[in-house]
């Protein structure tokens, strides 16, 4: 029988009152921990002692029953006694105690716990984090126990701590879903891979087997990070665990990762949440989210602040905008751009080559697979002039091949890549891109001009492009032409709505046509389904397509200013017109470019385009 279950039935049948039987409760208790008495450590009394004096703060004086100077001040009470009128006894009696800083009430009936580094449970697939952790739990272990004056084992050995399991946390070696161990408590910083690389960190055939798993469950498109949450929340369905803090990147707010979020909020509720914070992994700096759910009276803190509700997208207020659905009138408007799959993309010097090459053996000119192609960064900077080579969706590889210069271009760079690719589709039709988005293309073929903006960018802005000019999938694509449109999607109100229901990628917002363009309420008779020629003679639709109109000819005359640059038509028909920068104003910016390169104040720049 253990010293420890001796002990508890020695005092689980005491009778003896409170004076009676404190100081042998204590010396007893020391007995069973290894530790000193306050006669053994301190034979004189001056800092270890039983009934140490005290005045109270009233006036009054008394004494604590056990003290010892810098590490606690301790108070018995009989059975069934009031311990918050104790504890409220020895917080009276701390100034003339040296403010200890434990202060400890106890009675005689409740028993000692058996609480030590064994009670915290863990799942690491890593064995050297795995073993990093129990290290961590015992040195934290030490470092309450000299901190709150106790004394460490004589042999400093770490026993092993079994509770801190080397395993999968999502996943049994036999694709089963694993079992967690109960927990009051659960905390944790789940990893953070998104979609692809959870391809290249995981393994094609582990990822379709986890989705296989999880279907129904946890989207397929969802970060792994939703997984833990998925777990996590399981088990306070069930009871085992009362409430759960994790760490996410801030993208759980938003797209198919919130999904786990909205029936936390729905069923149970966050507690609190940090929405975006800084943090640094591996030398990168993320946006993460921190989580709280689970059972708790505490009313609802969201950033350190009160808040009546905490959304699913981590924002506060009764109004929930995660509620809102996508609206049949905005349907079928926007769309994410071309998804190349290879390096279709040329140089504009190289595409102008091509252009002017004689016809081909089928008699048809290369300007048939040659476009003007555009991405993020040609919106936020300055384009780079690429051009893109474009096969469509149908075209077969014998009709591609025809277009010699272009397809051969294509053979040599990109089907050593795409002949290697894991998707069949992919990997057999290797000449056509991978997503060529022919709903886009059908509604941009009536259009003249049409809408785009970037996917992921710090500032929300929109821009027209030629439709001629490829989008990249890195663009969102608005298939309207009228100022109206283009002036609602400036609009301030539509900037903070795009916030609210966007999701973002580290500190950058991001825009999709599901959540942040299908959603939002236009005005009715300006709705994106109504032809523009309906709403033409509209006051309001005037009033916002001349302010259109206006910042788009003052942001183009700031950016491109007429006696700076020159606009010069391509090289065939059938394309807008190129931008080139005047001779002298190419010379002073060049010249300022080399001295802030010099001083290391500027990296590389696009080249520029000169003309007389």
């Amino acid at each position: 029988m253990t010293q420890q279950i001796l002990w508890q039935r020695k005092w689980k049948a005491t009778n003896l009152k409170e004076r009676s039987a404190a100081q042998e409760h204590f010396i007893d208790l020391c007995r069973l921990l290894g530790e000193q008495t306050p006669a053994e450590a301190d034979p004189d009394g001056a800092w270890y002692c039983f009934e140490r004096g005290a005045s109270k703060l009233t006036g009054s004086d008394g004494w604590a029953d056990v003290w010892k100077r810098g590490s606690f001040s301790w108070e018995y009470k009989g059975k069934h006694k009031d311990l918050k009128a104790a504890y409220v006894q020895l917080q009276r009696y701390s100034v003339a105690l040296e403010n200890p800083p434990l202060l400890v009430v106890c009675d005689l009936e409740r028993q000692f716990p058996a609480i030590g580094p064994e009670c915290v449970k863990g799942l690491e697939i890593n064995p050297y984090a795995a073993e990093l952790a129990r290290v961590t739990v015992w040195i934290g272990e030490i470092q309450w126990m000299r901190r709150n004056g106790f004394e460490l084992e004589r042999q400093p050995i770490l026993r092993p701590l079994d509770t801190i399991e080397c395993r999968d946390a999502v996943m049994n070696p036999d694709s089963t879903e694993p079992e967690w161990p109960e927990a009051e408590f659960i905390v944790g910083i789940p990893p953070f891979l998104g979609g692809k690389l959870m391809r290249s960190g995981l393994g094609d055939h582990d990822v379709e087997t986890l989705f296989a798993l999880y279907r129904g469950r946890v989207p397929p498109e969802a970060d792994l990070v939703t997984d833990w949450f998925k777990n996590a929340y399981a088990h306070v369905k069930s009871g085992q665990t009362k409430r759960v803090g994790l760490v996410a990147t801030n993208s759980i707010r938003g797209g198919a990762n919130r999904r786990v979020l909205d029936r936390i909020v729905s069923e149970s509720g966050i507690f609190e949440a940090w929405s975006d914070e800084p943090r640094v992994i591996d030398g990168a700096s993320v946006r993460v989210s921190l989580i709280c759910f689970g059972a708790t009276d505490d009313a609802p803190r969201l950033d350190g602040r009160p808040a009546s509700r905490i959304n699913a997208d981590l924002t506060a207020g009764a109004v929930d905008l995660t509620t809102a659905k996508g609206l049949d009138e905005n349907r079928g408007v926007s769309f994410m751009g071309d998804t190349k799959g290879g390096a279709f993309d040329v140089p504009g010097e190289l595409a102008r080559t091509w252009l002017q090459l004689p016809t081909n053996p089928n008699g048809r000119i290369n300007a048939e697979v040659l476009r003007p192609w555009q991405n993020g960064q040609d919106i936020t900077r300055r384009s780079a002039d690429k051009w893109v080579i474009d096969f469509g969706w149908e075209m077969s590889e014998q009709e591609a091949s025809l277009f010699e210069a272009p397809f051969e271009h294509v053979k040599a760079r990109v089907f050593p890549e795409r002949s290697e690719n894991r998707r069949e589709s992919y990997r057999m039709r290797w000449w056509r891109h991978v997503e060529p988005r022919p709903a886009l293309m059908g509604k941009l073929a009536p259009l003249a001009r049409y809408i785009v903006t970037p996917r992921v960018a710090k500032h929300r802005l929109f821009v027209w492009l030629d439709s001629v000019v490829l989008p990249d999938c890195q663009l969102i694509a608005i298939t309207k032409d009228d100022d109206a449109t283009f002036g609602i999607r400036h609009s301030r109100f539509h900037e903070l709505w795009a916030l609210r229901l966007g999701t973002s990628l580290e500190d950058r917002p991001r825009y999709t046509p599901s959540t942040t363009f299908e959603t939002f309420p236009f005005s009715k008779g300006l709705t994106p389904d109504i032809p523009a020629a309906a709403y033409a003679d509209d006051p309001r639709a005037q009033k916002i397509a001349a302010a259109a109109k206006q910042l788009d000819e003052l942001r183009n005359n700031w950016l491109n200013p007429p006696d700076l640059v020159a606009r010069v038509p391509e090289v065939v028909e059938g394309y807008p017109d190129r931008i080139l920068v005047r001779a002298i104003y190419a010379i002073i910016v060049l010249f300022i470019v080399i001295v802030l390169q010099a001083l290391g104040l500027l990296g590389a720049v696009p080249a520029m385009r000169i003309t007389r």
